[in-house]
């Protein structure tokens, strides 16, 4: 037999058991008859080495030459799929908008079909709400994701690994067994950067709830007060000013009013609590909410009961 046509053969049959043992492989190259409508393409995601909740984190992704589509996004770690928001930078106007949930609650950035490739700028903020459980200071091992779908099917997916770690804010002896209406108790406030980045702008807000078994708390049935320093250096107890807002007495006036926190600083507050003599009668419950906050997006939560269920009347 002609040594080229046993060639060719073993050339034909080389393919033909190729195509056999790739048929199942997930994101194969499609066949023949679909390679035009669907061509082979590159997807690759860069996020930043550490997030923090609250906090923006640089997203890039490249896309090779591809049809019309949507890269679905997302954010997971060991406990599931985790709440964030996702935008996208617009080089024309400068500025970045955020990209829309579906009635299904996915995100997803609209692939252009392009015979080039495609970088796109973005960026994610992981919800503070949703690492409440989270240890502060811990980090979480996150994983940033996109599916690209074009016609309802599975293109290609990529993934970034980043570490998700936590503010620290803590409440500390608020707990406090007396039932003594009028007495201030003194308890604490500390915020720790326990990430690795810069805060430039941290604030709190402090929140008291309370209520009867009839009738909610307002601003008008606590004293609230934070040991503050003058530029001499004496430090005294003030008053601070309690609105109601929410269903909550909402603290104004705290300083400093806001703290830029580099990894590792501690900013620290002193206050006093007091349930006033003419309180809402019958009030059994108390407690605090603490947003740490940088510029006006919250970073951290903290939350305690001041007084738990005492015997008031």
């Amino acid at each position: 037999m002609n040594r080229h046509l046993t060639l060719e053969k073993n050339m034909r049959l080389r393919a033909t058991l190729l195509a056999v043992a790739t048929a199942g492989a997930t994101f194969a190259v499609p066949a023949a008859a679909h390679a035009a409508a669907v061509p082979k393409q590159t997807l690759r995601l860069t996020a930043g080495a550490e997030s923090a909740p609250g906090v923006w984190t640089s997203l890039r992704m490249d896309i090779g030459a591809h049809t019309s589509g949507k890269a679905y996004l997302d954010l997971s770690d060991s406990k599931g799929l985790r709440e964030v928001v996702f935008q996208r930078y617009d080089s024309k106007t400068k500025k970045w908008s955020t990209l829309p949930e579906d009635s299904y609650g996915n995100t997803s950035i609209a692939t252009v079909a392009s015979t080039k490739a495609a970088s796109v700028s973005l960026r994610f903020r992981p919800a503070p709400r949703d690492f409440w459980s989270v240890t502060p200071g811990a980090a979480v091992k996150s994983t940033v994701g996109a599916s690209h779908f074009v016609g309802g099917r599975a293109i290609n997916h990529a993934s970034a690994t980043t570490l998700v770690r936590t503010v620290t804010t803590k409440l500390t002896g608020v707990a406090n067994s007396s039932t003594k209406r009028g007495v201030l108790h003194p308890f604490t406030l500390t915020t720790k950067n326990t990430t690795k980045r810069n805060l430039g702008a941290v604030g709190q807000d402090l929140q008291i709830a309370g209520s009867s078994k009839t009738k909610a708390a307002s601003a008008k049935d606590f004293q609230l007060q934070q040991w503050k320093t003058d530029s001499q250096g004496h430090g005294s107890w003030k008053n601070l000013t309690l609105v109601n807002k929410g269903g909550r007495a909402v603290a104004t006036g705290i300083s400093p009013a806001t703290k830029a926190l580099a990894p590792g600083k501690t900013v620290t507050y002193k206050f006093r609590l007091a349930v006033r003599t003419t309180a809402v009668s019958g009030l059994n419950q108390v407690g605090l909410i603490v947003d740490t906050r940088e510029g006006s997006q919250v970073i951290a939560t903290s939350l305690a009961d001041y007084w738990g269920s005492p015997n008031w009347d």
